[in-house]
C-alpha cells in the first residue's frame, strides 16, 4: 500500500476515509482520529498531500471534536480529555486531532499556572500573548487580535513581537479547538433566540486577523463572533513542492504576512 493510502493527511486521498468516518460516527462509533502533518507545512511532498479542507470537516462533522494543538503539553491534556469523552455517560464524543510534525519551540508556551492553562486549553482557546494590559494599548487606534491555530501560533507570536516594536499591540489567541469555540458561540446565539433578549459581549473597536494552515474560512467566523472586522488568512489553493518558509510566504501565512495584514487592519481603523 502506498504512503498516500496509509495517511489521513492528504487533500485528495483523505476523502477516501470520509465515508467511514461519517458512517462510523452516525452508527455510534467512538474513536480518536489523528492526522499529521497539516496543510502546506507538509511542504516537500507537493500539493496533493497538503490538506486544506480538513479543518472544515472537523468543524462541520457531528459527533467528533476537532482539535489542533501547537504544543506537546496541550496535546497531552487533549488526549486525556478525549479519552474521557469517549466514555462519558452522557453524549460521548470522538476526537479528531489535526497535528503537525514540524518542530515547535516549546518555551513559547507559558506554564507558570499549569492548572489555569489546562482549563483554558480544554475550553478551546486562550491568550498566549496578551497586550491589553500594556501601557500604550489603545483599542480603536493601535490594537489588533491575531487568532492562530496549530503550527501558525509561532508565526503569530513572531508577528506580534515585530509589531510591538512599531507601536502596534497585537494580542495572540491560540485557538486550540475552533470546533469548541464555534459551538459555544452558536450555543449563545441559540440561547438568545430562545430568551429573546441579551446582547453578545463586544470588546471595543479591535479588528481580528485569523490564520490557519488550512482554508481561511475555517476561522473566518471569528470576526462575526467578536463583532469585529476580520481579515482571514489561510490556504485556498493547491500547494506546491518547496520549503516550509517558501510556502508560508507564498500563501501569506508567515509572520511577515500576518504582520502586514495587522497593519492593514489598523490602517482601516484610521480610514
Amino acid at each position: 500500500m502506498s504512503r498516500c493510502c496509509r495517511s489521513a493527511r492528504c487533500t485528495t486521498h483523505s476523502s477516501r476515509a470520509l465515508d467511514a468516518l461519517i458512517y462510523g460516527l452516525y452508527g455510534g462509533g467512538r474513536f480518536i482520529l489523528v492526522g499529521t502533518p497539516s496543510g502546506v507545512t507538509l511542504a516537500p511532498e507537493g500539493g496533493a498531500h497538503q490538506s486544506i479542507i480538513t479543518p472544515s470537516i472537523g468543524l462541520a462533522q457531528p459527533g467528533i471534536v476537532y482539535w489542533e494543538p501547537c504544543f506537546a503539553l496541550e496535546l497531552e491534556w487533549i488526549l486525556l480529555e478525549s479519552l474521557r469523552a469517549l466514555h462519558r455517560a452522557e453524549q460521548p464524543e470522538s476526537a479528531y486531532l489535526r497535528l503537525t510534525t514540524a518542530g515547535v519551540d516549546q518555551s513559547l508556551l507559558p506554564t507558570s499556572d499549569r492548572a489555569g492553562l489546562r482549563t483554558q486549553v480544554l475550553s478551546g482557546q486562550y491568550r498566549i500573548v496578551d497586550r491589553a494590559l500594556e501601557a500604550g494599548y489603545r483599542p480603536g487606534e493601535n490594537a489588533v487580535e491575531i487568532w492562530a491555530t496549530g503550527i501558525m501560533v509561532p508565526e503569530a507570536i513572531r508577528a506580534s513581537g515585530d509589531l510591538r516594536a512599531e507601536g502596534i499591540y497585537a494580542t495572540v489567541v491560540n485557538c486550540v479547538s475552533p470546533d469548541l469555540v464555534y459551538r459555544r458561540w452558536q450555543g449563545t446565539l441559540r440561547e438568545r433566540r430562545i430568551s429573546r433578549g441579551g446582547q453578545l459581549a463586544r470588546r471595543g473597536n479591535i479588528p481580528v486577523v485569523t490564520v490557519i494552515d488550512g482554508h481561511p474560512s475555517a476561522l473566518a467566523w471569528v470576526g462575526s463572533m467578536l463583532g469585529a472586522r476580520a481579515y482571514p488568512l489561510g490556504v485556498s489553493q493547491f500547494g506546491e513542492s518547496a520549503s516550509r518558509d517558501a510556502l508560508y510566504e507564498a500563501f501569506g501565512i508567515d509572520a511577515p504576512s500576518i504582520a502586514r495584514t495587522c497593519r492593514v487592519a489598523i490602517a482601516d481603523l484610521v480610514d
